[in-house]
């Protein structure tokens, strides 16, 4: 059966009961029942109908002599024959102390009895289902209700009888279970039996705890006197019980000994309140001025919902909304959380009962049963809550029901774990998120959006990261050449202004690439360099880039050589591929390993425009002939991008130095052995000697930093790249991440060889104490949930030879996206195993290392 969902409530049908109802209506498969009572007094006829679920018609009435129908319950139990496993409980109380009599009867859902229990009394409670499958329940009501029954009582009722008894019949047959006498007076309210203690409302200032067995465990008795009862049913939750007093306070008693954990007055003082209501985590209660919520630990409110009239019928809770009924003629949607309305209803008279929730119709729609003061039935199709649109797998609908709420970060979260990123982006917005919402700009491609969200949040590198990727998104469109060329123009001037010399050369070689430009780059060669003599140096320059470079001359300055300013002849035209040499005569005026020279290119691209460029280069210069090196080759205007080629050169030229100096200081100790005493070396040969020795030193190390460095990270997309990391040095970013994120004794057992994928293990700490946790690092391009559960299963099988290494939860650190069926399905194998879990992907992961700028530095070398 297919389900439909909308914005705004409306009419599924209506029903003319012809009586008022003498109690909530009541759903139970397929099957509608409403009892109604005779208008007077007296009133000695009451009716019991029975009416289709999905279009209301009447299937039977049931005719109730003398009687009053104190209460309704439905179950379900193999015990009961065919045609149905449908078991209505109807309990009544007789209006005729002489022709009358309460009683408690079984019937199917064609209105037979199946069996009628009636000890000769006049009144017979509400009735309470022992077993959790009592289909009145909403769906709160069970997720609070535990079982832990005598077998005996797993299918069974609780009823009171003539006020002083208390009963407890079998299910199944209707045969007396238990009979305990009490020593107070009993309500006609249904007792509240969420485990083996039965908890009776009472006419009069009373509340009892009662054992199915019979055994009274406490009884509470209210301040207040004997105009206070507590006569309605309570609610349980947690290890508290929460009743309602006549004259209009809340009471929180303790379920151990009926002591008293706090007392709240509620709506105008003195005057009657609704039966409470519970989700778990609030209590709901009807007043005079409208519904009000409490905190269940000091029942402190938390929102009051205001009404033009009263609220006497127990709120339904269900799905995180509160339906209320009130005698304002409407039935209110409310949210649970912020008691913001969700919608309304008006009937066309007051409504003082309790609405039933159900499915009605094909297809399937929710909706809510109410019954007004003139006996009119409506089912009211009703809006599915957000919760209820979650859970029915319909994330845009809750995530835009969040909205409404003002939940901006519970509907954005919702968004971008199922794929909707710019949608999330939009909610994390308003959230007051703006990081978050760039990154989901990012993820969904929206990268204008994303520059404008860093550049509002201060955020300058990735701003030009995201002005990157703009410009990359627009590969393979058509938009002309000069507006690709400006979109990588304005990735290259943030990236400038950023310092970040590798990022900004590959974007103006894509300037160059859409504007046709040439790209010049250069080396400068000699043969070895001397104080004051007259030496040649080269300069070969090539065009690398997309387009002529005319009129082309190279201009080399710098105080430290003779005549200041140089100029080689200018070349004409340089194509695309071509190189050239030129020569320039110098006389350098210092010496030492790194003089100073200025080496400018100055040519017209093909469209005209001067260029510019300039770049000083330090070249060695040797104090005399003898000292002179072979010479050296320097690169100018670089622009390849191959970061791991630079570490290289790089590398090579520090190598270069180094072994000059240690040849260097091979010849200062061999002129140091010509002397036979050391008190005769001259001082500045011992002088020499110790800044040799310095330099070796530092050169070693320069060398040693760079041959251990791992190769360096593009960053040129926001998102960094995780995948460019060794296996090894993925385990060992999890590592550190798990210790910034707040977890305690980390260790990473991958690095020896991981035990049973236990990668790393940590410990976080709770109020309780410490849990063990395992982190599975998964550097993988892509991932299912196949993969994910055999790690757990390692971890299972790990645990049942050793317990204690039984983890509380998993953190799985994946280098990739995960799908949100994976999670699901994965999160659903350790529920069912009591595992904990979370999920770092990739944009979580991403998100989290980017609040460590330590992280950045060590892994990716990058400066946040």
């Amino acid at each position: 059966m297919n389900s439909i969902h909308h914005d705004t409530p409306y009419t599924l049908w209506s029903a003319e009961l012809g009586q008022p109802l003498a109690g909530p209506p009541l759903a139970s498969g397929d099957l509608l029942l409403a009892p109604t009572q005779e208008p007077g007094p007296p009133s000695h006829q009451a009716t019991l109908h029975a009416l289709n679920l999905a279009d209301g018609h009447l299937r039977w009435p049931k005719p109730l002599e003398y009687a009053l129908v104190s209460g309704l319950a439905a179950a379900q139990t193999s015990e009961v024959s065919e045609p149905s496993e449908i078991l209505i409980l109807v309990a009544t109380t007789s209006t005729d102390l002489m022709r009358g009599e309460g009683a408690l009867a079984a019937l199917d859902t064609t209105g037979e009895e199946r069996w009628r229990w009636a000890p000769g009394v006049q009144r017979i409670s509400a009735p309470t289902l022992v077993r959790s499958d009592d289909l009145s329940r909403s769906d709160e009501e069970a997720k609070v209700t535990t079982s832990n029954l005598a077998p005996e009582f797993e299918k069974a009722a609780c009823v009171t009888c003539d006020a002083r008894t208390f009963v407890v019949l079998d299910l199944a047959t209707g045969e007396e279970l238990t009979k305990a006498e009490m020593e107070v007076n009993a309500s006609l309210s249904a007792p509240a039996v969420p485990d083996d203690v039965a908890y009776i409302p009472c006419r009069g200032p009373y509340l009892l705890a009662v054992g199915l067995d019979g055994e009274t465990h406490w009884r509470f008795t209210a301040a207040g006197g004997a105009d206070s009862w507590l006569d309605k049913t309570p609610v349980v939750a947690g290890d508290h019980l929460f009743a309602v007093l006549s004259t209009g306070a809340v009471l929180a008693l303790r379920l151990e000994d009926g002591s008293l954990a706090w007392r709240r007055g509620v709506g105008p003082a003195s005057k009657p309140l609704s039966p409470p209501a519970t989700d778990g985590e609030r209590l709901f209660v009807g007043a005079r001025d409208g519904l009000h919520t409490l905190a269940l630990d000091d029942g402190h409110e938390l929102w009051a919902f205001p009404a033009s009239r009263r609220i006497t019928a127990a709120p339904v809770v269900t799905g995180g909304a509160v339906y209320v009924t009130c005698h304002d003629h409407h039935l209110y949607a409310i949210d649970a959380i912020t008691g913001r309305e969700l919608w309304r209803y008006e009937a066309e008279r007051r409504i003082e009962v309790s609405p039933a929730l159900a499915a009605s119709g094909e297809p399937s729609t929710p909706c809510a049963i109410v019954a007004d003061r003139g006996g009119t039935l409506l089912a009211i199709a009703r809006p599915l809550s957000a919760a209820e649109h979650e859970a029915a797998g319909h994330w845009a609908e809750a995530a835009s029901a969040y909205a409404d709420l003002g939940q901006f970060a519970r509907g954005a979260e919702l968004l971008e774990v199922h794929g909707e990123p710019l949608k999330a982006a939009e909610l994390w917005k308003k959230a007051g998120e703006q990081e978050r919402a760039a990154l989901q700009c990012e993820a969904a491609g929206a990268w204008q959006q994303a520059v404008e969200l860093w550049t509002a949040l201060g955020r300058p590198l990735q701003r030009a990261e995201a002005l990157e990727a703009c410009a990359q998104s627009l590969e393979g469109t058509p938009c002309g050449d000069e507006v690709h060329a400006e979109a990588w123009l304005a990735a290259l001037r943030a990236f400038q202004a950023e310092g970040e010399v590798e990022q900004a050369a590959t974007c103006q070689q894509e300037v160059a690439r859409w504007r046709h430009q040439p790209i010049i780059t250069m080396d400068v060669q000699h043969k070895g360099l001397v104080l004051r003599a007259w030496s040649r140096l080269q300069f070969v320059v090539r065009n690398e880039g997309y387009g002529p470079a005319r009129h082309l001359v190279i201009h080399a300055t710098g105080d430290e050589f003779e005549g200041q300013v140089m100029a080689t002849r200018q070349i004409t035209t340089l194509r695309v591929g071509q190189e050239r040499t030129e020569w320039l005569d110098v006389r350098p005026l210092e010496h030492g390993d790194s003089v100073p020279l200025r080496v400018r290119v100055e040519y017209s691209d093909r469209a005209g425009e001067p260029q510019s460029y300039e770049h000083t280069i330090y070249i060695r210069v040797a104090r005399s002939k003898a000292a002179r090196s072979e010479g050296e080759r320097i690169g100018v205007f670089d622009s390849r991008r191959d970061a791991e080629k630079q570490r290289e050169r790089e590398t090579a030229s520090l190598r270069r130095q180094l072994e000059e100096a240690r040849e260097n200081l091979s010849l200062i100790e061999e002129r140091k052995s010509q002397y036979v005493l050391e008190v005769d070396v001259p001082l500045q040969l011992i002088k020499e000697e110790r800044h040799l020795t310095n330099r070796i030193a530092e050169l070693e190390r320069e060398v040693g930093v760079l041959e251990a460095a791992p190769p360096p990270l593009p960053a040129t997309t926001h998102v960094l790249s995780f995948d460019r990391l060794s296996p090894l040095h993925f385990e060992r970013l999890c590592l550190w991440l798990v210790e910034r994120e707040g977890y305690t004794r980390a260790e990473h057992l991958g690095l020896a060889g991981s035990e049973q994928g236990r990668d790393v293990i940590a410990y976080r700490l709770t109020p309780h104490g410490e849990e063990l946790w395992y982190f599975q690092c998964k550097r993988y391009g892509k991932i299912g949930a196949r993969t994910l559960k055999d790690e757990v299963d390692k971890y299972l099988k790990l645990a049942q030879e050793k317990p204690h290494l039984l983890p509380a939860g998993v953190v799985f650190v994946v280098s990739c996206a995960v799908s949100a069926k994976a999670r699901e399905e994965v999160g659903d194998y350790c529920d069912q195993h009591g595992l904990a879990y979370e999920f770092w992907a990739l944009t979580e992961l991403d998100m989290r290392v980017k609040r460590h700028p330590d992280l950045l530095r060590e892994f990716f070398g990058l400066t946040p």
